[in-house]
């Protein structure tokens, strides 16, 4: 993401966070850690955020 390859790039890389954040999530399930959890939980919203924004948005199809 840092490298700047373009929105479609970028939007992929959220969808990886994703991915990432819902393992962290089950982690932290399975191991009865509620912090872990609620971090994840807030990571994977951010990153459903960049996934709309880089991905799945309206607007930005209308731009492309």
């Amino acid at each position: 993401m840092a490298a700047d390859l373009g929105r479609r790039w970028t939007g992929w890389g959220f969808v990886l966070f994703m991915a990432v954040a819902i393992t962290w999530i089950i982690s932290g399930v399975k191991g009865n850690s509620g912090s872990l959890v609620i971090q994840n939980g807030a990571l994977l919203i951010i990153n459903a955020w960049g996934v709309w924004r880089y991905l799945i948005s309206p607007a930005r199809k209308r731009s492309s």
